[in-house]
């Protein structure tokens, strides 16, 4: 119902006006709103203005009896509304939560660490050809890349083979535990440089990069994912990954702790995607590219 009708149904119209015991009016009616310093409203009286829209109908006198300030009272905001129709100790979507007497909560989502957005601890990803999403409590994190045709500087090591690598991720500054990840992706060789068919391969993520061909991708270079075989095919020099291990035996990698903790402290740590080609014929230094996505789920221990 609107303002002028309602006041019509209760026979009401502009002038109308209700004092109090003390002369000061408490409700008043018009389609002017007081001046702000007029005398004579009691504090908290309200004034219907009749010529008022949405939001400009009622206002409520919050100066002083001597000198009134009359400002519009607002409706109940969406999230007000909410709060006022939740039910104590039900989750209700689009609704506001409330903790009953035992402080639990009916229906509310398990929150794990890919709800969690962390502001404290966080690196970087690397290079313009990487994007990354970071998930985590600031202590515990799940790091994910997404590698688009990144490119893979290769080097030849005559009648050994060819090797590269990329830095892809920066930590903080401290402590850090890994606790293991995954790659998905392929690797194209050849974008430069003359490279076999049918080549074999190596890959991993690791905290140093690769240097050489001499041996399987290990230690420093896959301490973060462990080296999965690369194998490319007859013709497309493109070598397919899904680690670890392309669904061969999961590789050993033990620690006292089951997990491997390296010192970031003086130095914050890198994060390398490492890989070799086995090649014994003399070939030559070249690019290739990696597209895929690279996660790894890794806990900060702290600094000093």
């Amino acid at each position: 119902m609107s303002l002028a009708r309602m006041l019509s149904e209760l026979k009401l119209g502009n002038g109308f006006k209700q004092k109090n015991r003390n002369g000061l009016k408490i409700l008043d009616i018009g389609d002017t709103v007081p001046t702000d310093a007029t005398a004579g409203y009691e504090i908290g009286a309200l004034f219907l203005h009749t010529d008022g829209s949405a939001g400009t109908v009622m206002y409520s006198n919050e100066g002083t009896a001597n000198s009134c300030d009359f400002n519009a009272v607002s409706a109940l905001t969406a999230a007000q509304e909410a709060l006022l129709s939740a039910t104590a100790g039900t989750a209700t979507a689009s609704k506001a939560v409330i903790l009953d007497a035992s402080k639990n909560i009916t229906g509310l989502a398990n929150v794990g660490i890919d709800n969690l957005i962390p502001t404290e601890n966080i690196g970087a990803k690397a290079g313009a050809t990487v994007t990354g999403v970071e998930y985590g409590d600031g202590i515990w994190h799940r790091t994910t890349l997404t590698l688009t045709a990144t490119p893979v500087t290769l080097t030849d090591d005559a009648n050994n083979g060819q090797w590269g690598a990329v830095k892809i991720y920066d930590f903080p500054a401290g402590v850090i535990m890994f606790a293991g990840g995954t790659i998905t992706g392929a690797l194209t060789a050849g974008v430069t440089g003359t490279f076999i068919d049918n080549w074999n391969g190596d890959i991993g993520v690791g905290t140093s990069a690769a240097t050489d061909s001499t041996a399987v991708i290990d230690t420093a270079q896959a301490n973060i994912i462990p080296s999965t075989t690369l194998n490319a095919g007859a013709a497309d020099k493109i070598g397919v990954v899904e680690a670890p291990n392309n669904g061969a035996a999961f590789p050993t990698q033990v620690t006292e702790s089951n997990a491997v903790w390296l010192d970031g402290t003086a130095s914050a740590l890198d994060a390398y995607l490492n890989v070799d080609i086995d090649d014994d014929g003399t070939h030559t230094s070249g690019t290739g590219t990696f597209t895929g996505v690279v996660s790894f789920v890794w806990c900060y221990l702290g600094d000093h």
